[in-house]
């Protein structure tokens, strides 16, 4: 006998209708913040990321350090976020809930070098020095703000694509109407 509330929560947790709602709770710039699920997932990155600045022992971590120029060269954005996040990323997609899949860590609101330019501006000194330890700590502690989620192969395609437009084509055959559909 066939689970039919296990088959429908199958199919809605896949459906695009769920992709939409999980884009404008986690993901739109105009209201993911406002949500309480976004809201519980920022206070919980941020203990995280405190809680990480906190123990470890890298150099790039540490205020007042200086960093030789290959050390400054090897601090890659994406190498750091997977590095600082490895503990954090959960087991399961958090749109789709799917154990099976290869998960990723997407980025919500804005994207990897958004942050990274905000992180630049907000740590530069009244002189306009840079300090490549305070960039660091800042780039990491934003995303605090804009956190990071753990999302599927297929989720996470479909929430980069969501807001680019779709191109409906319509085709009249004997047999019936074709509909095709394209993302630009």
């Amino acid at each position: 006998m066939v689970n039919m509330k296990k088959v429908w929560v199958k199919k809605w947790l896949s459906s695009d209708h769920r992709k939409q709602m999980f884009y404008h709770t986690f993901m739109n710039p105009d209201t993911a913040p406002h949500t309480l699920e976004f809201q519980r997932h920022c206070n919980h990155s941020k203990k995280y990321i405190n809680n990480y600045l906190e123990k470890t022992n890298r150099r790039c971590f540490k205020r007042g350090n200086t960093l030789s120029l290959e050390e400054k060269w090897a601090i890659q954005p994406a190498n750091l976020i997977q590095s600082v996040f490895k503990g954090f990323k959960k087991k399961n997609c958090e749109c789709c809930h799917s154990y099976t899949k290869r998960l990723d860590s997407a980025h919500t609101i804005l994207t990897r070098p958004q942050i990274l330019k905000n992180a630049i501006r907000q740590s530069q000194s009244e002189l306009g020095e840079e300090d490549w330890n305070d960039q660091v700590i800042k780039f990491i502690q934003l995303h605090a703000k804009y956190p990071v989620i753990t999302l599927c192969k297929e989720c996470h395609l479909a929430m980069d694509k969501i807001h680019e437009p779709l191109k409906v084509r319509l085709q009249y055959r004997r047999g019936g109407i074709k509909v095709s559909i394209k993302i630009k």
